[in-house]
């Protein structure tokens, strides 16, 4: 008896392994697509993987720079500019006085701009931590 080997430009050389690799809309889909699948995206030029229900890219350490906007409350305002655009309200940590902030429930982000429900107490730090999940 053989055995049969699906894909086979993968395997073990000197120089690396190859992984698979296509476009976006090469990517496997149906029974095809299992929990833990990886594969080079050449659309994104990044390494993915699938979790059972999603794509989703593995980012390099250390490839982007985390950026920290600070800001002082003052028990009036709720708006605040950030440097640059957050993306959304998954790609940022914030702290009000070092305690974490549940996104949604205690602020939102639209392009520069975060919005708390409850204004930030008077002399309190507030810091933004960007570049969570981007991809160099």
């Amino acid at each position: 008896m053989g055995y049969f080997v699906k894909n086979r430009s993968q395997g073990i050389s000197p120089v690396g392994t190859k992984i698979p690799d296509g476009s976006t809309a090469d990517r496997p889909t149906g029974g095809m697509a299992l929990a833990g699948i990886m594969r080079y995206n050449s659309d994104d030029n990044g390494l993915e993987y699938f979790n059972g229900t999603s794509w989703n890219s593995l980012v390099v350490p250390g490839a982007v720079t985390i950026d920290v906007d600070k800001f002082l409350g003052n028990d009036n305002d709720t708006d605040f500019v950030l440097s640059y655009p957050a993306g959304d309200e998954d790609q940022i940590l914030v702290f009000v006085g070092g305690v974490f902030q549940e996104a949604i429930t205690s602020y939102t982000v639209s392009g520069t701009a975060i919005t708390f429900s409850i204004a930030p107490p008077n002399n309190v730090v507030v810091s933004v931590v960007h570049n969570i999940g981007k991809i160099a």
